[in-house]
């Protein structure tokens, strides 16, 4: 009788003890799925760019708001009138910081004037928002 008890105890302790084991690994892939899928997402533009209009030898800034915004991978590239645009001039500066995405233009001149893109990727995607620059003399 003794040794039926005992069985008995051992026998729900390991049903109880492999449940709870399963409930353990079932949380812990959760949590685990849920961190890849925040990290892991197509960007998204929340903020678009918008239309400037602007006197010659003013500061344009264009300014996109994206999410997600812990991804290390992100980059953004810019293009104006369908061209890569040259970041390495002392004029234009280009900033990717905590989920923002912008674009600096110092002294415009009427070259500068046309459409400006931002394109926002990582592994997962892209998004994409546009605006126009009109310089006036």
């Amino acid at each position: 009788m003794k040794k039926l008890i005992f069985s008995i105890c051992v026998l729900s302790f390991m049903l109880t003890g492999f449940n709870q084991e399963e409930r353990f690994v079932e949380q812990s892939n959760t949590e685990i799925f849920g961190r890849i899928s925040a990290v892991g997402q197509k960007p998204k533009i929340e903020q678009k760019l918008m239309n400037l209009e602007l006197n010659e030898g003013g500061i344009a800034v264009f300014l996109a708001r994206f999410t997600p915004i812990d991804d290390p991978n992100l980059k953004a590239e810019w293009y104006h009138n369908e061209k890569t645009l040259p970041i390495s001039d002392d004029r234009i500066k280009s900033y990717l910081k905590e989920g923002y995405a912008t674009l600096v233009i110092n002294k415009v001149k009427p070259a500068d004037a046309g459409i400006y893109r931002v394109k926002i990727c990582n592994a997962f995607g892209e998004d994409v928002s546009e605006a126009k620059l009109t310089v006036t003399k």
